[in-house]
């Protein structure tokens, strides 16, 4: 039998995984809670557009960039590259474990749903791994089952989410916006009260109050009330919209159980933002949250790499520079020769200048060099004349 083909289940029912929750709150039905798909779907999108490379390390510790393999750049018949790190990081941050199935001749590498694969580790040091029933070995033990691991506790191989540690605030949040759901949904509480003083009003004259005021605001008209007519807008009760608070507590606690800015999954900092602060949650997130799903994704795919060979993720790719920020760094390296004037012409998707150009250029420059430009190279001959 096949492993990439679906002919056999293995009989583990929901609550031998989960326990007794409803499926329809199982660890992929927690993302109809707001926050919580707004916090995996905000990691997803952000890890999967990150660039990556396969470099080589020589013996004296240079690294030089080498061709990237297919099962990298091109990891799955069905997919894209982009969609495959999607489902590798919904995988993990829901199930807190990826397995990863690699064809004979590793030309791809293909992400199964979590509940094929079992995990025995009834016996700690021979733990064994079956995917739809059938026994299948790691790519270290030189097998083709790749396991990618969120969350991991000494003595265990599987790893663990944040939904199933933190299934109690989940249920909370999920609770909170159902109770929201069902009150605007059912609530029969009136947008207002009309009401008379006089005694015992018909249930007709009631009803044609009723519809001559519904009548004169729906037409935009003044609306007159005699004297022993009163109306009276109704308001919510704060307690009564306690769902709405409990809401926003929960995307800030979900939002910290993520690592992801809580304003970006509706909840609250709880502080004075400026520019600059939500400028540095990009650096933030690419630290704390994306860097480490990197380099657990980048140490697995390195089983199938040659030696001295890894992974490397662009993470600054998804920060970049204004174009006054990004002018000023390629000046400075141009200044301090970190980096040549063609390597800086590739980087802003440039050829190279011709001789006749870079002479033209130079002339320019030397006529309209600003008068900072003048003083950096005095004081920069300066320095070099007191050194020799």
């Amino acid at each position: 039998m096949s492993v990439f083909v679906r002919e056999e289940r293995r009989d583990l029912t929901w609550d031998d995984v989960w326990g007794s929750e409803p499926a329809s709150f199982g660890p992929f039905g927690v993302t109809r809670v707001g926050p919580v798909y707004a916090a995996v779907g905000l990691i997803a999108d952000q890890f999967s557009s990150v660039p990556l490379r396969v470099v080589e390390e020589s013996t004296t510790g240079e690294t030089t960039r080498v061709p990237t393999p297919l099962f990298l750049s091109d990891p799955d018949p069905f997919l894209s590259p982009i969609d495959w790190r999607y489902q590798l990081t919904v995988s993990l941050k829901l199930r807190g474990n990826a397995y990863g199935l690699v064809d004979p001749g590793r030309r791809y590498v293909r992400w199964l749903h979590p509940d094929w694969v079992m995990v025995d580790e009834s016996v700690p040091l021979q733990v064994k791994y079956y995917v739809l029933g059938k026994e299948v070995k790691t790519v270290k033990q030189g097998g083709s089952l790749l396991h990618v691991r969120e969350w991991t506790n000494p003595g265990y191989v599987l790893g663990l989410s944040p939904i199933k540690q933190f299934m109690n605030l989940f249920e909370v949040a999920d609770a909170a916006a159902n109770y929201g759901r069902r009150w605007f949904r059912n609530a029969a509480m009136p947008p207002a009260i009309l009401s008379t003083t006089k005694p015992r009003a018909s249930a007709q004259e009631l009803r044609e109050a009723r519809d001559d005021f519904v009548a004169a605001a729906q037409d935009g008209k003044p609306v007159a009330l005699p004297g022993e007519w009163k109306w009276e807008k109704v308001s919510i009760d704060p307690a009564e919209a306690q769902f709405l608070e409990t809401i926003e507590a929960t995307a800030t606690q979900i939002a910290a159980i993520f690592r992801v800015p809580p304003e970006d999954v509706g909840g609250s900092a709880k502080s004075s933002r400026t520019y600059k602060n939500r400028e540095s949650d990009q650096t933030l997130l690419n630290v704390r949250t994306l860097q480490p799903l990197g380099q657990r994704l980048g140490i697995a795919l390195g089983d199938l790499l040659p030696d001295r060979q890894r992974v490397e993720f662009d993470f600054d790719f998804l920060a970049q520079p204004g174009v006054l920020d990004r002018a000023r760094l390629d000046s400075e390296e141009l200044k301090n020769g970190s980096a040549t004037l063609a390597e800086v012409r590739r980087r802003l998707g440039r050829g190279p200048l011709a001789e006749g150009d870079i002479a033209n250029w130079q002339q320019w420059y030397a006529t309209s060099k600003s008068e900072a430009d003048v003083t950096s190279e005095s004081v920069s001959t300066s320095t070099t004349k007191g050194k020799a």
